[in-house]
């Protein structure tokens, strides 16, 4: 079995971010967080520690409401330097209406309607951060998808479905499991599949007897205990171990993405 880890890629796409910087050096990341919410507090300590590092310009700010976000979003409109990411989730009722007031070039995480509508239409700059780092795996390790058999359990705006839209558009047969699907048919459909995406957040839906021994397996969920969506190691070609396979690559191309916002023209 081959591990596909993303810690040099990593650094590679530090590279790039840096040089990105130099031609870019007024950019600035505006994190937006609910300090009650712990996984909102987390996802922006991640963040932090990486623009810290590269020494890039960064702003945090704490929301009790989501008419106070929209307000800062708004607040940032100003100048096309000032990039927004909302630590979701942010634990508040309708805190997608800040994302939908977002500016698509101000969109790091890319789930405005436009860049997922871009997307859509076959744009793969606008994958959001894990989807991005799973692609990006892929194509580092040279695995071609052309015809591959892929299954995505789960589907969510930020992960499963632009993995999906991904794959498909680079000639994967792909398959979209969700919660409505019976884990049976999940179980089924996973062990004829040559490309297995775990992105649910729901721990072991299959089982090492549910994957191919030719399969290949990314693992994108990440638990308390530091494991994945699943927490066996599969007898498997190709596997995305927790920590250390799509994890280390998430932050860097949230941050990278930014700056390719920047790179491009306002059209209104």
């Amino acid at each position: 079995m081959i591990e596909l880890r993303g810690n040099a890629l990593r650094k590679k796409t530090i590279n790039e971010i840096l040089e990105f910087k130099k031609e870019y050096p007024l950019v600035k990341f505006n994190f937006i967080l609910n300090e009650k919410n712990d996984e909102s507090v987390s996802y922006v300590k991640m963040l932090e520690k990486f623009v810290v590092a590269l020494g890039i310009d960064y702003k945090i700010i704490s929301i009790s409401s989501v008419e106070e976000g929209i307000r800062y979003v708004e607040s940032c409109k100003d100048d096309r330097n000032n990039m927004v990411i909302v630590a979701r989730p942010l634990g508040f009722d309708n805190e997608e209406k800040i994302i939908e007031r977002i500016s698509p070039l101000q969109d790091p995480d890319m789930l405005t309607k436009e860049n997922i509508g871009d997307l859509v239409f076959g744009d793969l700059n606008k994958l959001p951060g894990t989807a991005k780092s799973v692609i990006s795996l892929l194509n580092n390790y040279e695995i071609d998808v052309k015809g591959k058999k892929a299954l995505i359990i789960g589907r969510s705006i930020s992960v499963g479905m632009p993995i999906f839209l991904a794959l498909q558009r680079m000639g994967a047969f792909c398959s979209l499991a969700h919660s409505k699907v019976s884990v049976a048919d999940i179980k089924k459909a996973s062990l004829e599949s040559d490309i297995i995406v775990l992105a649910s957040g729901q721990r072991n839906l299959i089982g090492s007897e549910d994957i191919s021994k030719k399969a290949i397996v990314i693992d994108c969920g990440y638990h308390s205990d530091g494991k994945g969506d699943i927490d066996f190691v599969p007898d498997c070609e190709y596997f995305t171990p927790v920590p250390g396979g799509v994890g280390p690559m998430t932050i860097a191309s949230v941050i990278k993405s930014g700056y390719y916002l920047r790179t491009l023209k306002n059209d209104n």
